[in-house]
């Protein structure tokens, strides 16, 4: 496979681009909030979920939805765990437990070059719990550990 990117802005670039016989495949869209300092209310979570932050020992845990929400998309490469963990910053990845499984994370973190920019990495959830606000109670849950962290903006990429 061969790709090519192009922002929004470079209309000569894209126009190349699809001249040339390339198909857009995926659009990324990146997102900031550039004020931490008053977040958005999490709103209700359902009966039993509990919200908290990502132990040692469930890193295993917070890969495998992760790994799961992109297992059909096309472009991905096979993510393994131990590339994973070699870049993880677990400080401010927050998780969602029904009892003892855990259905979603927000893998945050701060931006090694400028520590007062956080990111939102992945937000991910298994599919018996989504639509179910536990991805904005995540979402809101991550935002504020950053901020207690030292960030005072963050950015997240839809792709």
């Amino acid at each position: 496979m061969f790709g090519a990117n192009a922002t929004a802005g470079e209309r000569d670039a894209t126009e190349l681009l699809l001249d040339a016989g390339y198909q857009r495949v995926f659009s990324l869209v990146e997102l900031e909030l550039p004020d931490l300092r008053s977040l958005p209310g999490a709103g209700q979570l359902p009966s039993g979920i509990r919200i908290g932050a990502v132990e040692p020992a469930g890193y295993r845990d917070a890969w495998k939805p992760v790994v799961d929400s992109y297992a059909n998309v096309a472009f991905t490469q096979k993510w393994t765990f131990d590339s994973f963990l070699a870049t993880a910053d677990p400080t401010c990845w927050r998780a969602a437990w029904d009892g003892d499984h855990m259905v979603g994370v927000a893998l945050c973190s701060l931006r090694r070059e400028d520590r007062t920019l956080g990111e939102v990495e992945e937000l991910s959830g298994r599919a018996e719990s989504r639509r179910s606000g536990v991805g904005r109670a995540l979402l809101v849950d991550g935002l504020g550990c950053l901020r207690e962290h030292g960030a005072s903006a963050a950015r997240l990429c839809i792709i």
